[in-house]
């Protein structure tokens, strides 16, 4: 029986796994509920080192790819405010070393994809 959990557990983590890399934020959010029900499942029973093992090691992988994604996620938002301060304005220093904001027209080019 406790292999079964275990292997439904794996398979929870792999589907997750997926959808961490397909960037589906929406099935993420309904892993949790599985994985907490699953993991209590798996206390109850005996234990098999190699499949503790086997599930360690995909959270782990779970959490690396999750911390790499939200890493990815705060430069790109940080590259979108570095860019809308631009649009906005030049920010540059005058001589006397006072912040100056010198302000960008539009282009007249238009450019197309």
């Amino acid at each position: 029986m406790n292999r079964t959990i275990a292997a439904q557990l794996l398979s929870v983590l792999d589907q997750e796994r997926q959808a961490i890399l397909a960037g589906d934020t929406e099935t993420l959010a309904g892993f949790d509920a599985q994985k907490a029900t699953l993991a209590e499942k798996l206390k109850t029973g005996p234990k098999n080192s190699g499949e503790l093992a086997a599930i360690s090691a995909a959270l782990n992988r779970n959490a690396r790819l999750l911390s790499a994604a939200i890493t990815g996620v705060k430069a790109a938002r940080s590259r979108l405010a570095a860019l809308a301060a631009v649009r906005d304005g030049l920010s540059t220093y005058s001589a006397t070393g006072n912040r100056e904001i010198v302000a960008t027209r539009k282009s007249a080019i238009e450019h197309k994809a």
